[in-house]
């Protein structure tokens, strides 16, 4: 069973995260699709603290003693695969970042070296300004 100060504590953190997440939502400093995870977070705590026997009945199930240490291990789990997803993400942006760089540096590569083939094929001397 959780106790008063606990579900507090509970609806507290809702609040104040969906409090949190609507202000970045707002000054664009988050996306919609990105915060909708912290907005479910949000709502399973709020359940949580406003209905405890869910979590109760949850723990039960799952043969944890304590709700509170359900509770503990439940959000360390979604966020240990939050981690793990963002993870996979962050391989593949660096992934596709190198392969940008990798064309840059060639595109780079073949405007120098036209540049200096350039001018000699049209009678200039190789001091051509680069303003076009």
């Amino acid at each position: 069973m959780l106790t008063l100060i606990f579900r507090s504590v509970l609806l507290v953190a809702a609040l104040v995260i969906t409090w949190f997440i609507i202000t970045r939502i707002r000054k664009a400093k988050m996306r919609i699709e990105d915060s909708l995870f912290w907005l479910f977070m949000a709502l399973l705590l709020l359940v949580f603290s406003i209905f405890p026997s869910t979590a109760d009945a949850l723990a039960s199930l799952f043969g944890v003693y304590s709700t509170a240490n359900f509770l503990f291990a439940f959000f360390v789990g979604i966020l240990v695969l939050k981690v793990f997803m963002m993870s996979t993400h962050i391989s593949r942006l660096e992934a596709r970042i190198a392969e940008l760089t990798q064309k840059v540096a060639l595109l780079d590569y073949d405007r120098r070296t036209s540049e200096q083939d350039g001018p000699s094929a049209n009678g200039r001397d190789g001091n051509a300004s680069s303003d076009h």
